[in-house]
């Protein structure tokens, strides 16, 4: 058996795996275990409006939860914050969105921190991020605002435990030492089953944990069913040159030769149909925020942008930018109208002047791996970029109408 032989073989064990796990989640939803509240109210990836608010709640000694300081005592453990007694838990404070005043002009001091918990002596602050890129020294300036504590811990929580950028920790933090790392992956799921355990007397609290404890894997790429997981590992160990080559190869180049076969012609297509260009960045696939854009002929400097965030082909968001170098002074007029696209939820900068938003289709390309591939190769991916475009361009043009054209 060649090499390509066993490839294939090693491919459809797997897709046994697969469909297995696939006939249980199917199970699953009929007798109602796939219903998520966060899903029903679309605030899966929400940042502010669920994970802040929701892990504030539970951190919270007077929360709703009835669970007392209990929870908080589990959160600070797995910080690794000495103990507190339980008449210092119960005066504990945790708030959101807490204001430590503008941001000044150096951008070293004040923000908005996500979750500030105020404990005895120590503050805890908590940068929570999903899929929000960095803010200019973020990290640096709540550093700053925690010094001056009698003890304090920085906290810079994602998804999969990544360090902060030099953008964002300003290049004179190190992780470990002027902040620390915290991943949903690990921490916060572990946080999350150790509290489902403390609500056991609680069945309301404890669902709501499970629901968002499902959210959690989900996210972080551990929905699989633990015993397909286990089937498939066993699989992939009896072709561990196969599965090597795999890995070697990377998931990013195999999801640029299926964007390159499926994708792009389509795109080019569709452009020429509604009187587009279509352009991609010099370095479509490199490991930078990088993408591909559609604009009109007429537009001098302007365009729709679909990027690609960091290290993650997956993970897309959208918005009106500039295509040439320098940003002419037409961008800044633009911001200055403060008008923001429907489709962005991130606020108009120098950068976006009318504001940038991240794709979530469905939840398909949020995941960190090849997971886009499917809806790449069916045409799902195609049409609802397409379709997001489509509405941009009617936006722009109400804008236009107004007398607010793109420079």
């Amino acid at each position: 058996m060649n090499d390509l032989e066993k490839l294939e073989e090693l491919l459809s064990e797997v897709q046994k795996c697969v469909d297995k796990d696939t006939q249980i989640k199917k199970e699953q939803f009929q007798r109602g275990e796939c219903f998520n509240v966060f899903d029903v109210l679309n605030l899966r990836t929400s940042e502010t409006r669920t994970h802040s608010a929701f892990l504030a709640e539970l951190l919270n000694p007077e929360g709703s939860h009835g669970c007392g300081s209990e929870l908080l005592k589990i959160f600070l453990e797995k910080c690794g914050i000495p103990d507190f007694s339980e008449e210092d838990l119960r005066k504990a404070k945790v708030t959101t969105e807490y204001y430590i005043g503008p941001v000044d002009e150096d951008k070293k001091e004040g923000g908005r921190i996500d979750i500030l918990i105020q404990v005895k002596n120590w503050t805890v602050v908590i940068e929570n991020k999903i899929y929000a890129g960095d803010q200019e020294n973020q990290i640096l300036r709540y550093h700053n605002s925690a010094r001056d504590k009698s003890k304090s811990k920085v906290i810079y929580l994602t998804l999969d435990g990544h360090d902060a950028s030099e953008y964002s920790n300003g290049g004179e933090l190190k992780a470990g030492e002027g902040y620390f790392l915290m991943s949903y992956q690990k921490d916060i799921l572990d946080f999350i089953q150790k509290s489902e355990h403390a609500a056991i007397q609680r069945p309301i609290v404890r669902e709501t944990l499970i629901q968002y404890e499902n959210l959690i894997k989900e996210l972080t790429n551990q929905d699989m069913d633990n015993q397909q997981e286990q089937e498939m590992f066993e699989t992939m160990v009896k072709y561990p040159k196969a599965v090597a080559q795999m890995f070697k190869t990377g998931s990013e180049r195999y999801v640029q030769w299926v964007y390159e076969k499926y994708v792009r012609r389509e795109f080019k297509e569709f452009a020429k149909e509604n009187d587009l260009k279509y352009e991609e960045t010099p370095d479509l696939w490199s490991d930078v925020e990088n993408g591909f854009y559609f604009y009109k002929p007429e537009w001098k400097d302007s365009a729709i942008f679909i990027y690609k965030v960091k290290g993650q082909a997956e993970n897309y968001f959208s918005g009106v930018s500039n295509r040439s170098e320098t940003f002419p002074e037409e961008f800044k007029k633009l911001k200055e109208t403060e008008y923001r696209l429907s489709i962005c939820d991130k606020e108009p900068d120098v950068y976006w002047p009318l504001g940038r938003g991240f794709i979530f289709i469905n939840d398909r390309f949020v995941k960190g791996d090849a997971s886009i591939v499917p809806a790449m190769v069916k045409g799902e991916f195609v049409k609802e970029i397409e379709d997001l475009i489509l509405k941009i361009l009617d936006e722009l043009d109400e804008l236009e109408n107004k007398g607010i054209k793109l420079p």
